[in-house]
């Protein structure tokens, strides 16, 4: 069964209130890699990716619009934060919690 996703990119229009958005499993089982892909409307050329929890490490992509974290022998449950900037400064941070599948 494929895992559920966090689809706020797709369907609530990022052209209306929501200038970014993260897509990318809201479950995961421990020991996996998984991955994320930041989305926006701004044409954001920086991107920053940071783990809230210590029960995922990055593994690649911190500075690019995709991101691979994996998850620990002990992951319950934690957060990921997604970023990016444009060249002309704007700025958009969102976030997903990701809970053992």
């Amino acid at each position: 069964m494929p895992q559920p996703l966090q689809n706020e990119c797709e369907g609530t229009g990022l052209n209306k209130s929501i200038q970014c958005c993260i897509e990318g499993p809201i479950q995961a089982k421990q020991d996996q890699i998984i991955t994320f892909t930041y989305a926006n409307d701004f044409d954001a050329t920086v991107y920053e990716w940071e783990v809230l929890g210590n029960s995922m490490t990055i593994v690649e992509g911190l500075n690019t619009a995709t991101v691979k974290v994996r998850t620990s022998n002990n992951f319950v449950r934690d957060t990921i934060v997604g970023s990016g900037r444009s060249t002309n400064g704007s700025l958009c941070a969102t976030y997903v919690v990701i809970e053992l599948y």
